[in-house]
C-alpha cells in the first residue's frame, strides 16, 4: 500500500486579506512537495477570502490557488466569508449567495483537474465532489459550502 499525503488548507482568509506572501508561499509548498510528498489532492476547507466583496482579496486567493494548476489537484470549499451569508435583517439559511465565488472561481476552471467528478448546481462551483485513488482506496471529496440549504430541491432528490 503506498503512502501518500493530503494538504489541507483552513480559513486563508486573512492571508488573501492581508499577507498574500503567506498564501502564496503555501500554494508554492505544495506544487513543489507534490511529488516528494505524494499529495494526492489539496483541499481548502472555506473562507478563502475574509470579504467577498473587496475585490482586492480575491487576485490574491486565486494566484495562490492557481499555482496548482496542473501540478495538484485542488478542491474548495466555500465558506461563509466566500459568499454573501448575511444580509442585513436575513439569516444565512436563507441567503448563501455565492455569485463573487462562482465569478472568480467559476467551475469551468476545474473541469480538467484529474479529481473533478462535478458540481450541484450544475452550472456553479457551490458544491463539488471530486475522486481519487490512494494508498489502495478510491477517494470521494464533497466540498459543501457553507451553511447547506435546510429544504431539498427536486434535483436533490434524484
Amino acid at each position: 500500500m503506498e503512502n501518500f499525503s493530503i494538504a489541507v488548507l483552513p480559513d486563508a482568509q486573512y492571508s488573501a486579506e492581508s499577507s498574500p506572501q503567506a498564501f502564496n508561499a503555501q500554494g508554492k509548498w505544495i506544487k513543489q512537495n507534490t511529488n516528494a510528498r505524494n499529495i494526492k489532492a489539496a483541499v481548502h476547507e472555506g473562507d478563502i477570502v475574509d470579504d467577498y466583496d473587496q475585490s482586492y482579496q480575491w487576485p490574491n486567493a486565486t494566484s495562490a490557488m492557481g499555482q496548482l494548476n496542473g501540478a495538484t489537484p485542488y478542491i474548495l470549499g466555500v465558506g461563509n466569508h466566500d459568499m454573501d451569508a448575511m444580509p442585513k435583517g436575513q439569516t444565512p439559511a436563507v441567503v448563501r449567495d455565492a455569485a463573487a465565488f462562482n465569478r472568480k472561481l467559476p467551475r469551468s476552471g476545474f473541469w480538467n483537474l484529474p479529481s473533478f467528478g462535478g458540481t450541484y448546481p450544475a452550472r456553479q462551483n457551490d458544491n463539488s465532489f471530486h475522486m481519487f485513488s490512494a494508498g489502495g482506496t478510491n477517494w470521494l471529496i464533497l466540498a459543501l459550502k457553507w451553511a447547506p440549504p435546510t429544504t431539498r430541491s427536486p434535483e436533490a432528490t434524484r
